[in-house]
């Protein structure tokens, strides 16, 4: 083929790879597994309110969830933020006492429910990098260590984002260092995000592959689920037509819409990495 049929420039090699990841994504049914983890996510969505409620607990007032749901109003639906804010409050009346209970039983059911949800994601990355699966047993292990590993991000995360304001309040740190501290929560709530992801891209492949905190998968993932969450948020906040249409089961339509293109993007950002590998495997003749 002449040279000439090939994309010059780095713009042009770029968009043969997103093009390829895109057409990789569709090939492999993505959009299959993408829902199949949204309707598992859903299932354990309360009890991993819960979970998060009783862990917060154990260091700060549990009321901190709503201030962390506050926070991120930007990027949840308002159905959603409703839902996950009464259930927030639920929880948070229960007494110190059961606090220690509550949060084995939630961790408990949080793990197995979402593990379902993490036993397709897994399934799927395996296909994004064209990976033979892991076998049933294991990958239902697999998926519940996996759970529990990705849920001990969320606590960090919560705390940070919700509990640094009353923190410096009760330390009474005012001035630059308060603003500079309130600055750089957000940066490092990205980083353990970002770690998060890095690593599940990491641990799914049932080939061990070399851990990346900054693949371009995980990049475009990151950029695209917070985006596309933002971009999904404003829009459900002004369609009308999800009340007309569902009636009292929007919250539930619109939060598992919210999580399928949440999970699209880094279903996507392991095709865009998958794609990246199979370009550099080509020889320059191929």
């Amino acid at each position: 083929m002449a040279q000439t049929d090939r994309p010059s420039g780095v713009a042009g090699t770029w968009a043969v790879i997103v093009g390829s990841a895109a057409r990789r994504y569709i090939d492999h049914g993505m959009s299959i597994y993408a829902s199949a983890v949204s309707f598992w996510a859903v299932i354990s969505l309360i009890p991993l309110v819960a979970m998060v409620v009783f862990g917060v607990g154990i260091f700060v007032d549990p009321e901190a969830i709503e201030t962390f749901l506050a926070e991120m109003s930007s990027t949840i639906p308002g159905e959603t933020m409703d839902m996950l804010t009464e259930q927030a409050r639920t929880w948070s009346a229960v007494s110190a006492r059961t606090s220690t209970v509550g949060l084995v039983a939630a961790v408990i059911a949080a793990s197995w429910g979402a593990s379902a949800g993490v036993a397709h994601l897994i399934r799927a990355i395996n296909v994004a990098h064209d990976r033979p699966p892991w076998a049933f047993a294991a990958r239902r292990l697999t998926a519940v260590v996996r759970t529990v590993m990705a849920l001990v991000f969320v606590i960090p995360i919560v705390l940070l984002v919700a509990a640094t304001s009353a923190t410096l309040d009760a330390w009474d740190v005012d001035g630059w260092l308060r603003w500079a501290i309130l600055a750089t929560r957000w940066p490092l709530a990205l980083l353990l995000f970002t770690c998060l992801l890095a690593g599940i891209y990491w641990v799914a492949p049932t080939e061990r592959q070399k851990f990346r905190l900054l693949s371009p998968g995980v990049v475009v993932a990151g950029v695209f689920f917070l985006g596309g969450s933002a971009a999904f948020s404003v829009y459900a906040a002004n369609a009308d037509r999800f009340d007309r249409s569902y009636g009292s089961l929007t919250t539930i339509v619109v939060t598992m819409l919210w999580i399928y293109v949440s999970v699209s993007t880094v279903l996507f950002g392991a095709e865009l990495d998958a794609a990246i590998a199979e370009s550099g495997e080509r020889s320059p003749e191929s």
